[in-house]
């Protein structure tokens, strides 16, 4: 699997005369550290949603409780 460098810390590294193979390593880590943070964003949106489908299937239910009530209520009050 090729790996993802970011050439700015690459270079950045690279200046101060670290050895190529730490400046590599460091720049590598960040960017795998970056994907991690790309995956949680991802699976943090997916969640969300699903709340928010929770939510209005519960509300949906609540109304149709609170009808029923309001039904029952009518009839009794007759």
């Amino acid at each position: 699997m090729a790996k993802l460098i970011l050439a700015d810390l690459y270079d950045a590294l690279r200046a101060p005369d670290v050895p190529d193979d730490k400046a590599r390593a460091a720049a590598t880590a960040v960017a795998d550290f970056d994907r991690r943070i790309e995956r949680i964003e991802t699976k943090l949106t997916l969640m969300l949603s699903l709340l928010g489908v929770m939510v209005a299937v519960m509300l949906g239910g609540f109304y149709a409780v609170w009808a029923q009530l309001v039904a029952m209520s009518a009839k009794l009050g007759a």
